[in-house]
């Protein structure tokens, strides 16, 4: 069946779907694509944007089942393994993620650029990052536009530890869509590795403001927060990262009960310096105060490490 044999009405919901989509309206999208597929479930293409905005909210396993039905009904229609590629990404199945992107690359010679991105990505899990980053410049080459690339590779030199190779494919990629809630965490995640952790949480904030419900950002400004000592704006994120995505439910509970731990512990050290200081044994209460600064920036670097390897 091909994607043409259709009424005129099913393609306006798929207009209206993609242009939902294409505006960052995730949730409006998907109810868009899932009226469509109600009144044509055959109807492969919508199951592919659906799974993409899907996935885009952190619902993978959705996301892969929808793209799997639209292989079963299709088996030859490339966008799908493309799809099913990034959902496998996302599960940490890399050498599935690079069948379907050769595949794809197979079915599909018009849109090249997209699935040398998830051979890249593919690569990238896999450990080979150079050749990874070979892959993504190869898809710029075609289209050098194309910001989910440049955010790809953008990546991969952050796992290489090429902080400042990785930064202008970030920047150019919010210069392209200065919208976008993915790139912006993930240069506020460079930040955040330089230990420059205020323009971290601006990022963070930018992502967050565009998806408010966006559960690795609030978890990852957490960490930032917590790195300068505002315990109390951690604990907050902590538990919003918990509540919009069960994967930071446990971890996240814990990060906020060690942000509150650590924002008592340095109240109680200001205060007991700080009366030792005023006591009559002047010289005593400046070893004392100084010995809990000691302690208190002790914490504050734990607390920053804490933040590597997100």
């Amino acid at each position: 069946m091909s994607s043409s044999d259709f009424q005129p009405e099913i393609y306006q919901l798929f207009d209206e779907g993609n242009q939902l989509f294409s505006k960052g309206k995730r949730e409006e999208a998907i109810a868009a694509y899932t009226r469509l597929l109600e009144q044509a479930p055959q109807f492969f293409p919508a199951y592919v944007q659906r799974g993409l905005a899907l996935q885009e909210l952190g619902r993978v396993n959705e996301a892969l089942f929808d793209h799997q039905r639209a292989i079963r009904i299709n088996p030859n229609y490339g966008p799908a393994y493309y799809g099913r590629g990034w959902a496998r990404n996302w599960l940490k199945d890399y050498k599935g993620e690079l069948e379907d992107g050769l595949r794809g690359l197979q079915l599909d010679p018009d849109n090249t650029s997209l699935y040398r991105r998830r051979i890249g990505a593919a690569y990238s899990g896999l450990g080979q990052y150079e050749r990874a980053i070979q892959e993504y410049t190869r898809a710029l080459a075609i289209d050098a536009q194309d910001k989910g690339t440049l955010v790809n590779r953008g990546l991969a030199y952050i796992k290489m530890g090429k902080l400042d190779a990785a930064m202008p494919d970030l920047n150019r990629a919010i210069e392209l869509d200065p919208d976008w809630d993915w790139a912006y965490a993930e240069r506020g995640y460079v930040y955040a590795m330089l230990q420059d952790y205020q323009r971290a949480i601006n990022d963070y904030s930018q992502a967050l403001n565009f998806n408010p419900k966006y559960a690795l950002a609030l978890y990852r400004r957490g960490l930032a927060y917590t790195a300068i000592g505002a315990y109390r704006e951690a604990c907050s994120d902590f538990k919003q990262a918990g509540r919009f995505n069960s994967r930071f439910r446990l971890t996240g509970g814990l990060r906020s009960r060690t942000a509150i731990i650590y924002g008592l512990i340095a109240s109680v050290f200001v205060i007991i310096g700080t009366c030792s200081l005023l006591s009559t044994e002047l010289w005593y209460g400046g070893i004392v105060y100084l010995a809990m600064v000691v302690v208190f920036l002790a914490l504050a670097y734990r607390a920053r490490h804490r933040h590597v390897g997100i």
